[in-house]
């Protein structure tokens, strides 16, 4: 197929729309093209992924292959879901190549009509008015897209290669405190939920993350307010779906 030859970019989702604005992307393949919902259990929608990395990695031409993952693999007793057991297979697949950088990715705050983002999901159920069930012992960790691009497009201006890191803001938020973030967004005062038992929760460490950030000389205001205050932008712009 030899997609990757004058493909820089596979993909046509957030990520994918995000780097095709920075246009920083001449020295790499930016493989954004991945399965997207975590919930998927289709063994096609994973060989199809599967199928176009290959390829990808075979029409490198020296090029470096840039590729998505989920932070939730810390985790190791997330490899027995079908998603994260593709994903985890993935990773090991682009550390074939010659030339790789592996961002894990919490989940993303940017455009998308993605309905399976946790994001979409609060925001869908609470224009509905409908009893949302918010796990108790859920919490997630959140960063904006563009700083995605900025990130990973300055560790390839820095010629950064074999290298597999978490990038997150490095503060955890309850399930119940993103909901609530989401219908304050929405001018929703007195949403509709019940608290419940369960949910996922995973702790990063982000010591790669510092290491990369301090090289680059980046600084995203990492903190407590990071989730709110990209959230609320973005909800008063044009480019968002909340």
């Amino acid at each position: 197929m030899g997609i990757c030859v004058k493909d820089m970019i596979i993909g046509n989702g957030m990520i994918a729309r995000a780097f095709e604005a920075a246009g920083c992307a001449d020295n790499a393949v930016i493989f954004a093209s991945g399965v997207s919902n975590s919930s998927e259990s289709s063994g096609n929608e994973f060989e199809r992924e599967r199928v176009l990395l290959e390829d990808c990695l075979k029409n490198l031409h020296g090029k470096t292959i840039v590729y998505f993952s989920s932070c939730a693999l810390v985790d190791n007793n997330m490899v027995s879901v079908p998603y994260y057991k593709h994903k985890h297979d993935m990773e090991e697949y682009v550390k074939s190549s010659y030339n790789y950088i592996i961002v894990r990715l919490p989940q993303l705050i940017g455009k998308t009509h993605n309905p399976h983002t946790i994001l979409n999901y609060f925001k869908n159920h609470i224009e509905a008015g409908d009893d949302v069930k918010v796990q108790s012992g859920a919490y997630r960790y959140f960063i904006d897209v563009d700083d995605v691009v900025v990130f990973v497009c300055s560790l390839l201006a820095l010629g950064k290669i074999n290298l597999l890191l978490d990038f997150a803001n490095p503060v955890r938020y309850s399930a119940e405190a993103v909901f609530l973030t989401v219908a304050q967004c929405l001018g929703k005062d007195d949403p509709e939920y019940t608290v419940i038992e369960g949910g996922v929760a995973y702790e990063i460490d982000f010591k790669e993350m510092n290491y990369c950030l301090d090289e680059c000389g980046l600084d995203f205001n990492f903190g407590e307010n990071y989730f709110q205050m990209k959230l609320g932008h973005m909800s008063n712009s044009n480019e968002t779906v909340l």
